[in-house]
């Protein structure tokens, strides 16, 4: 049997995870990262987050389940043209 702890390389750390997603969404959020801007790649943002490749692809696949991004085959990740908002309760406000 397995055990899986945090130290294993196939877990991302939650704290790498919740990072990147909170900052990629706060940047969204502040307007640095407007809807259609690429993210960084994920070899740069591996350097920018100091982590590895999975908490990024994690992270990324977090943000684009909810509405922040979206993937394009061949092209990147990009910020959605229409992000989900927060009014501060720490979730999405409902589609108008």
């Amino acid at each position: 049997m397995v055990v899986l702890t945090r130290e294993t390389p196939t877990m991302p750390r939650p704290t790498h995870v919740a990072h990147i997603v909170a900052d990629v969404q706060a940047r969204i959020e502040s307007g640095e990262w407007p809807p259609g801007h690429r993210l960084p790649s994920i070899r740069e943002m591996r350097i920018l987050y100091d982590c590895s490749e999975t908490p990024v692809k994690t992270a990324t696949r977090i943000l684009e389940a909810t509405g922040w991004v979206e993937g394009r085959v061949g092209l990147g990740v990009f910020v959605a043209e229409r992000p989900p908002r927060h009014s501060g309760t720490g979730r999405p406000d409902p589609v108008a």
